[in-house]
């Protein structure tokens, strides 16, 4: 339930996650991402995403705002050893977070601080965005 201010019932402002590094509710928003993908029509809806770009092993994905890095891992997954992801997000705390959870995986990830309205990358740098 929203109070209309940004804000739900637990008090997480949503706006805050445009600056989360600025937040003392860290873990709170982390706690957030993580209900969040484990919700059965998100889950579909990454699973169509995948499909529709034909994700398959060698490819390089950009993971635009990669946040913890759920969708990262499983995207390097696809990739395999031949492929690489790049997570890309503004939150240096998301981003430790992120490179925290796929420590020793072995998964072709490397993961970066960036705006993804100025892509650090060359133009067709990526098969898949």
């Amino acid at each position: 339930m929203s109070d209309g201010a940004g804000n739900d019932a637990t008090g997480i402002d949503v706006k805050s996650f445009e600056a989360i590094d600025a937040s003392k509710e860290l873990q709170a928003y982390i706690n957030i991402l993580d209900v969040f993908d484990g919700l059965s029509g998100i889950q579909t809806l990454k699973k169509a995403a995948i499909e529709r770009c034909h994700i398959r092993e060698g490819m390089s994905i950009l993971d635009a705002g990669c946040g913890t890095g759920l969708e990262t891992v499983r995207l390097a997954r696809l990739v395999g050893s031949s492929g690489n992801v790049i997570g890309l997000d503004a939150s240096r705390n998301l981003l430790a977070e992120a490179s925290r959870r796929a420590q020793g995986s072995r998964l072709p990830i490397e993961y970066r601080e960036g705006d993804v309205q100025q892509l650090p990358f060359p133009d067709n740098y990526f098969d898949v965005a």
